[in-house]
């Protein structure tokens, strides 16, 4: 897939003012592990991409101020890794180890769109409105889900057994 922008883990990138505005328009990909800041009353952050958008470990976006507004928007998929962050109108403090989200702000809204694919494996606070839109998945993240720990229930070689509970399940008993 042909990218368009890469942020890095440390890099950072804000917008001081009250009603400023910081909007990343992509020809192709965002591929982004950095933080993304509105720090102003009426901030807006909008990362719209061509094709998609993989917000990776350690990444935040956040605008935590009264009537913020955080936008992504994707044609092929959104992807916000373990480990990332969308805030709007909240923040993180911490009580020990323990991170406790806090309001910060009034009326903040935050939108996620594609028409493709969305994984939210991160974190999305909002004090406000949450607008998710997703289209069909690309995968069954089967390399996800066969690493998680569980246990057999039952198994059988008995051929006449198993095709009696396939029937069974594709008639709805």
């Amino acid at each position: 897939e042909i990218n368009s922008v890469t942020a890095s883990k440390g890099a950072s990138v804000s917008v001081l003012n009250d009603e400023a505005s910081l909007y990343v328009n992509a020809s192709h990909s965002i591929i982004s592990a950095t933080g993304v800041f509105g720090e102003g009353e009426g901030s807006v952050i909008g990362l719209n991409a061509g094709t998609s958008i993989t917000i990776l470990e350690g990444a935040t976006i956040q605008a935590e101020k009264d009537d913020s507004a955080i936008s992504l928007s994707a044609e092929n998929y959104i992807h916000l890794n373990s480990g990332s962050a969308l805030l709007s109108g909240a923040t993180f403090e911490r009580e020990g180890e323990t991170p406790i989200p806090v309001k910060t702000g009034d009326d903040s809204v935050l939108s996620i769109n594609t028409t493709g694919e969305l994984i939210i494996s991160g974190s999305i606070t909002t004090s406000g409105v949450l607008d998710i839109q997703s289209g069909n998945s690309h995968d069954d993240l089967a390399e996800y889900f066969d690493t998680l720990p569980g246990k057999n229930l039952t198994s059988s070689s008995d051929a006449d057994f198993i095709e009696s509970v396939i029937s069974s399940l594709g008639g709805g008993n």
